[in-house]
């Protein structure tokens, strides 16, 4: 049996196993049961949780070693268990990253990301790395008159991660995201974070933009994202 905590960031959940407790499993056939749904706890992801390191699974038991919100519920299990108690770093797709605790009394947590790189080899959009995961973000005008899950079922076959965007305003900007491994998200941060780079790319926004999506909003500036996260409950899974 192993001990689990969910978290959840956005309405993005997930799972999160210490480390040391799973060393000799497989975590890919184990991300791909302890997140199902119905035969599982159910999640959107695994975290594997290191203190140094960002370690993270999709449900499908693919490996994205990027996922914001999953860092916020990494960040919150560090900050409950008193690894850390203001600021620490982090290794993220092979880069240091800081997180601050921004909001003791809201635990709203300042977290950087890692460089982005627009890579243009797709024929209908830019194409995004950030970590080792790839986006496209597409503007629409009315994302309420977008079928996303069927859209972004068929566009996913590209094996990036879909972003819907509809700008607001200059500081504001709906998303809903469709993640390669995990289907329609209620929150993805890495994919708000490449909305706002495109919009600011595309004259589209002011710098400091709210990103809001089904599950949650973001706030976010050329370098940092601001938000939250809770725990959900704790328990034991018998494998």
């Amino acid at each position: 049996m192993i001990n689990y905590f969910k978290l959840q960031s956005c309405g993005n959940d997930h799972l999160l196993v210490i480390e040391e407790e799973v060393l000799n499993l497989d975590i890919k056939i184990l991300a791909q049961r302890i997140c199902d749904r119905h035969y599982g706890i159910g999640s959107d992801g695994l975290i594997v949780y290191n203190k140094n390191k960002f370690i993270f699974y999709n449900q499908d038991g693919s490996v994205a070693n990027l996922c914001g919100n999953a860092l916020r519920c990494h960040a919150l299990f560090s900050y409950l268990n008193k690894v850390f108690t203001k600021c620490y770093d982090l290794e993220v797709a092979n880069e240091s990253i800081k997180i601050d605790l921004y909001d003791r009394d809201k635990l709203l947590f300042l977290n950087s990301m890692p460089k982005i790189q627009i890579v243009k080899d797709i024929d209908y959009c830019e194409k995004i790395k950030i970590g080792n995961i790839f986006h496209i973000v597409l503007f629409v005008l009315d994302i309420d008159k977008i079928d996303c899950n069927k859209l972004g079922e068929i566009l996913c076959h590209e094996r990036v991660n879909v972003n819907f965007a509809q700008v607001i305003d200059r500081n504001t900007i709906r998303v809903k995201t469709y993640e390669k491994g995990a289907g329609l998200t209620l929150g993805c941060c890495s994919g708000a974070f490449c909305t706002y780079h495109m919009a600011m790319r595309y004259g589209y926004i002011d710098d400091s933009t709210t990103i809001n999506m089904s599950g949650g909003s973001v706030l976010i500036n050329e370098s940092r994202i601001l938000g939250t996260a809770s725990v959900i409950s704790s328990g034991v899974y018998y494998i």
